[in-house]
């Protein structure tokens, strides 16, 4: 079985305070900043979202997530936590649209990156 990313993390932290412990702090604190790169690095996969936040991030109505939980489920990016309750992972939500970020670039004059 594989284990999940954000156990891996947190061996590798337990494992360089048991380093630091001997004595051996170079390597802890290269191991330490080898978890927070990687961290940092896939935030969005490793951060789960209620659905309530999920729905106000995305904008997307709760039976519009709740229809691709099965499926986001199936690929490891949906649980149910310990009450029972949808969680999505960061990564597969949906960023809402910035509409008056956007009108006020265009007042600028900038254009869109393409």
């Amino acid at each position: 079985m594989i284990e999940p990313l954000e156990q891996v993390l947190a061996d590798m932290r337990g494992e360089a305070a048991v380093l630091r412990r001997h004595g051996d702090t170079r390597t802890a604190d290269v191991l330490d900043g080898t978890v927070d790169r990687v961290k940092s690095a896939a935030e969005d996969f490793i951060t789960w979202l209620s659905e309530s936040d999920a729905h106000l991030r995305s904008g997307k109505a709760i039976p519009w997530l709740r229809s691709r939980y099965p499926e986001w489920s199936e690929a490891g990016h949906a649980r149910l936590n310990a009450r029972g309750q949808r969680e999505y992972r960061l990564v597969v939500i949906p960023r809402r649209a910035n509409i008056s970020a956007a009108r006020e670039a265009g007042r600028r004059g900038e254009r869109r990156p393409s």
